[in-house]
């Protein structure tokens, strides 16, 4: 008989007055590999919480190891009951947020940061010679006297596995780790997983792609606004109608595409990038597959002028790119003021500001909702930011903001109105930033992972948003190191290999590709 490690026994979650999780039922046995997929973002991160922090919960009972480690009990003032693990920590996360030191060694950080240590007193030569001997075990070829931050990602990743593993962790659960690792990285990280699963470790693999669970997991639960609407176990994946079959359709033919140069690069070398020689016509939509994950960066860098190539050159709109001209727009907003205020307070993590792009290109990260957002102004404000740079009196011009906010408001709805935009929906948000740049109107839009950690439902609006840029003429370039994740309606795919380019090919009626190079 299968021993059992995690129950939830119709566990409902609320919180700031919504319902995440709505009865929900689960379990899992020793050695199993469950995927978990969402239809829609919803409760995704609760259940996640819940199962790792133990979090009170409004209902049900949850069982660890058939312990009962968290049941809900109304006190006299009707508030939630506490949880207690009794000491033991219910699981690890592997995902997001990076848990290694960058400034200790991988070995410091395999022994050392394992939870409850009470060493004081620490013998290197044992520490490292321990290390040694269990990296062999599991197959790992990495020394344990290098830094963590000399480690690349999927090395990374495995140092966490494998510190969760000796923690004495039964249950391990992986973040959408096809959004962080590349398709080769991930193949190599699943066998890692498969290898422990098979010694008795349990895995709970929440993703937003379903087609990647079905790679890794012995079932998979659908979840549908926080309830579970299906169980399937390995016979029945294919009998489930993947919601990212539905978007992987052939371009638009209708789309006009011309053969004016966009963007080009020039045999362009710059750290990783190797001998990069690529043409993207105006009106194309492009998808660019960094396998290693190699190029992404300097392409942002370059085109949001924070630096140039080593050798090359870079063709904006038949020409050169340099710093300068990169920065031009800058100079033209004479409303200093204004962007000192508003502008000034935007951050993300490649720096993308509407003064750093240049006038043509736009820019949307990854998972906007949080690095292409500001707090401290309106949900419109954000809306209208980018606009503001050819428009130096928009914000002293009342019937322009007032016909804006009517186009709008009928594409956007009630949200337009929130003070604070974070009291808007992920759904809201996304429509914000992507509705941003339609109204800004480039030239050439670039998307660095555009359906990283989105839902089936965001997905649909992320899709028929890039299709209007597409309308209008716009020329698309997506970044992205998982093909699978990219479901737009691209009609052409630039293959990338450890920095170099390795296949250039068009769709041809949605199943075939004729090869450029």
């Amino acid at each position: 008989m299968r021993k059992e490690i995690l129950r939830l026994d119709n566990v409902t979650y609320m919180a700031r007055g919504i319902r995440y999780l709505d009865m929900f039922r689960m379990h899992m046995f020793s050695g199993e590999i469950l995927g978990v997929f969402f239809m829609q973002y919803h409760g995704k991160r609760e259940l996640v919480e819940i199962i790792s922090e133990n979090l009170p919960i409004d209902f049900g009972k949850i069982y660890l190891e058939e312990t009962l480690i968290n049941s809900y009990a109304n006190d006299a003032n009707g508030t939630k009951g506490t949880s207690s693990a009794n000491g033991r920590v219910p699981a690890s996360v592997i995902g997001y947020q990076d848990t290694l030191v960058d400034d200790m060694t991988v070995a410091e950080n395999v022994y050392l940061l394992r939870p409850y240590v009470r060493t004081h007193i620490i013998n290197n030569s044992m520490l490292f010679s321990q290390f040694a001997i269990l990296a062999d075990e599991f197959g790992l070829d990495i020394d344990g006297y290098k830094l963590a931050s000399e480690l690349n990602e999927l090395e990374s990743y495995k140092i966490m596995l494998l510190r969760a593993v000796i923690s004495g962790t039964q249950l391990i659960i992986l973040e959408d780790m096809d959004n962080l690792l590349d398709g080769e990285q991930l193949q190599d990280f699943n066998h890692m997983v498969r290898s422990l699963s098979e010694q008795g470790i349990s895995f709970l693999c929440v993703s937003d792609h379903y087609g990647e669970l079905t790679k890794i997991s012995d079932r998979i639960l659908i979840i549908d606004h926080g309830q579970v609407t299906s169980t399937l176990q390995a016979e029945q994946f294919d009998k489930f109608d993947d919601p990212d079959d539905n978007f992987n359709q052939p371009v638009n033919q209708n789309v006009s595409i011309t053969s004016e140069c966009a963007l080009k690069f020039n045999h362009v070398y710059a750290g990783e990038m190797k001998d990069f020689d690529f043409q993207v016509n105006q009106g194309e939509c492009v998808l660019m597959w960094d396998q290693h994950n190699k190029v992404t960066d300097d392409i942002i860098d370059f085109l949001s002028g924070a630096s140039l190539p080593v050798s090359g050159s870079i063709e904006l709109f038949g020409g050169l790119s340099n710093r300068k001209s990169m920065m031009r727009n800058e100079n033209r907003n004479r409303n200093r003021k204004f962007r000192r205020k508003f502008i000034g307070k935007f951050q993300s993590q490649y720096a993308i500001t509407p003064k750093r792009t240049a006038p043509d290109i736009s820019i949307i990260l990854g998972d906007p909702t949080t690095s292409m957002v500001i707090g401290d102004i309106t949900y419109f404000d954000n809306l209208c930011m980018h606009i503001s740079t050819r428009d130096n009196y928009l914000w002293t011009r009342h019937l322009h903001r007032k016909s804006i906010y009517a186009e709008y408001s009928k594409l956007i709805g009630s949200a337009i109105d929130l003070e604070d935009p974070f009291d808007a929906s992920r759904n809201d948000l996304y429509k914000m930033v992507y509705y941003r740049e339609y109204l800004y109107n480039p030239k050439l839009l670039v998307l660095v992972r555009p359906f990283a950690n989105t839902d089936a439902d965001i997905q649909v609006h992320i899709t028929a948003l890039i299709a209007k840029f597409q309308e209008r003429g716009t020329t698309v370039l997506i970044l992205d190191n998982n093909p699978n994740s990219s479901l737009v309606l691209y009609g052409r795919i630039i293959v990338v290999s450890r920095g170099k380019i390795v296949q250039d090919a068009y769709n041809n009626e949605g199943d075939a590709w004729d090869i450029i190079n």
